[in-house]
């Protein structure tokens, strides 16, 4: 019995096609090898192991979006991540700071840290909950990563790889707008100086009112107010040499946590408040045990979010406005010595 390879296979189907069809054997070949090439997976490289490498090399657990694939999906924030990772809890602080203060966790393991083109952020306070901007690609690693990303990785490490300036002039305007007043500009400008010096320059002003009702006080919490700038400088004389300066600003502004939740209503409509002696129009947290005993272990979705079954939040803030701004500045320097020794700093 004769077995044929996978390339003869091949050939015997064009020579069967063209057969059929009547087309020249060339013409088949050429139809046969279009078909094979549009079926091949395209290759994605990360640098979960700190070097460029196929993501099929790489012996973690590892996830990969690019930023097509973003911009596919319309993700504006961090946290529309977790509808594409699984095991990732991206979200605002549930502490009183709320989207100014970012809580990672994989696998629910918290020690996760962040990356930001290789330079580590551990301090999770600050880091912009709301920018994706000029994002190439976003690497998950998940599980413990201590070995080449040192400590605090217990969970895993969450690397943010930005597009380089490019080396065509060039400029993006991206203009958008929603519910509850949501007003976003954001322009980029590609502006090489010279074939080895190339920048890039990003401003954007992201705003949008609250959204989360008060049940104690006249407020809707959930407020945004951005402005974010920064500049990208990328100096490369030789294929083996590169320097890439980065200096960014970011200014952001909210009126309070958006997500303080609790089970706000203490009666079904209509009816009397069954725990009103420990549980008083006001009170954040509601007596759970009096709420169970009162309706019999099931605490109905009108109880859960509301009399009007809306989420709503039980802050009682009418301070100012939280204020954070950022200022940072990173550089990193890469040299190759061959393919196999490389120097990165």
């Amino acid at each position: 019995m004769k077995i044929l390879s996978r390339d003869k296979l091949l050939c015997t189907g064009a020579a069967m096609a063209a057969l059929l069809s009547g087309l020249p054997m060339s013409s088949a070949h050429a139809a046969a090898a279009a078909v094979d090439k549009s079926s091949a997976v395209e290759e994605v490289t990360v640098t979960a192991r700190r070097r460029e490498e196929s993501v099929q090399q790489v012996p973690v657990s590892v996830a990969v979006i690019s930023g097509a694939q973003l911009q596919q999906r319309g993700f504006e924030t961090q946290e529309s991540f977790n509808r594409m990772v699984p095991n990732l809890s991206i979200h605002g602080s549930n502490g009183f700071f709320g989207r100014q203060e970012g809580g990672f966790t994989i696998r629910g393991v918290s020690n996760v840290t962040v990356y930001f083109d290789g330079i580590a952020h551990a301090e999770t306070f600050g880091i912009p909950l709301s920018n994706i901007i000029e994002v190439d690609r976003v690497e998950v690693l998940r599980g413990p990563q201590g070995t080449l990303f040192g400590k605090d990785t217990m969970g895993g490490a969450i690397q943010y790889v930005t597009k380089k300036p490019s080396d065509v002039y060039g400029a993006r305007v991206k203009l958008a707008t929603g519910s509850a007043n949501r007003k976003d500009v954001t322009a980029i400008i590609d502006l090489p100086l010279a074939d080895t010096l190339l920048t890039k320059w990003t401003i954007a002003k992201l705003t949008r009112d609250g959204y989360m009702q008060s049940v104690s006080v006249p407020m809707k919490f959930g407020s945004q107010d951005d402005l974010f700038a920064e500049g990208d400088i990328l100096w490369k004389p030789t294929d083996n040499f590169s320097w890439r300066v980065g200096a960014t600003w970011q200014d952001s502004q909210n009126n309070g946590n958006p997500i303080t939740t609790w089970a706000l209503s203490t009666g079904v409509p209509g009816q009397a408040n069954p725990c009103a002696a420990t549980n008083p129009a006001g009170k954040n947290a509601p007596d759970l045990t009096c709420l169970y005993n009162a309706i019999g272990l099931t605490i109905p979705q009108s109880w859960n979010f509301g009399a009007a079954e809306q989420f709503k939040s039980a802050s009682t803030y009418q301070g100012p406005a939280l204020y954070t701004q950022i200022k940072g500045v990173s550089t990193q320097i890469n040299y190759s010595f061959n393919e196999n020794l490389a120097f990165k700093v």
